[in-house]
């Protein structure tokens, strides 16, 4: 089933934000983003070796809001840098947002955290 799980992490996010406590942890307009191996057959086309595990994985970028919620993620090929991985991440979630989404993402890019500022998300649709 398409989307199922995006669906499923929509719902999640949805469900903690009902919970007041949710206000005392942070706004919901910052996230960090990371990529994690998963195994996965090596007959996959996404599929490299693990360097450290020497197993075939691919490469899994998540988004995760500071209110703890996933609110988006995507295979995509082991080591490769995330960046446009991550900045599609913030597009695709502001896409359906009606209190303007994403702000700031922190990418951890293999030894060292970028933070960025997620350009063409302003009112005037100035790019920052």
């Amino acid at each position: 089933m398409p989307r199922r799980l995006p669906r499923a992490n929509d719902r999640v996010v949805e469900f903690q934000r009902t919970h007041p406590i949710t206000e005392l942890w942070d706004t919901g307009r910052q996230a960090s983003s990371d990529s994690m191996s998963l195994d996965t057959s090596r007959h996959l086309f996404y599929a490299r070796v693990d360097p450290r595990r020497r197993t075939h994985a691919v490469g899994m970028d998540t988004h995760v809001l500071d209110q703890h919620g996933i609110v988006y993620n995507e295979p995509i090929v082991l080591n490769e840098r995330q960046a446009g991985v991550a900045i599609e991440g913030v597009i695709r979630h502001n896409e359906n947002r009606d209190d303007g989404g994403l702000l700031r993402l922190s990418v951890d890019t293999h030894g060292y955290t970028n933070v960025q500022l997620v350009a063409g998300f302003f009112p005037t649709g100035g790019i920052g």
